[in-house]
């Protein structure tokens, strides 16, 4: 393995990324109808005005954080990242990721919606809420890359 290999754990609500995305296109596209339709209402009445630009401004927010979230390349989204000699595991926005290094890495063992990572000093638990799909992926991956390094894996 060359390459890094990313896989995005998604908002952690069982849908699928693709399934989160289209959720939250949607909701920001009705947000800002009612916000539009509240300014367009308003005839120039202030408290109207002021609703339905801030709701336009919070569907923005929304559809940026719901897109940000589901791309790789941002370093607060919650993912699984594979390298050559290291691994990084994130489940939630805005915390510092697990970085363990492929070295110190004697065995891992793969459960229902946990990963238990044993080095050479400490047990490391890293739990996590995905979709089923996403999971599979996550696992699949692990294990073509611990094989490949001769570490042992326990699927339990």
């Amino acid at each position: 393995m060359t390459e890094e290999k990313i896989i995005l754990m998604g908002f952690n609500n069982r849908f699928s990324n693709k399934a989160n995305l289209s959720l939250y296109i949607i909701t920001t596209a009705l947000i800002i109808t009612s916000g539009s339709l509240h300014i367009y209402n308003s005839s120039l009445d202030q408290w109207g005005m002021i609703l339905g630009i801030l709701m336009i401004l919070l569907a923005l927010i929304n559809f940026g954080y719901g897109y940000l979230t589901l791309s790789a390349w941002w370093k607060y989204s919650p993912k699984v990242k594979v390298k050559d000699t290291f691994i990084e595991l994130k489940n939630r926005l805005f915390i510092d990721p697990i970085r363990i290094d492929w070295s110190d890495i004697v065995s891992i063992e793969l459960g229902l919606c946990f990963l238990r990572f044993q080095t050479n000093d400490k047990m490391v638990n890293f739990t996590y809420q995905t979709s089923a799909e996403t999971s599979i992926q996550i696992k699949n991956l692990l294990m073509e890359v611990a094989s490949g390094k001769g570490i042992e894996v326990k699927v339990g």
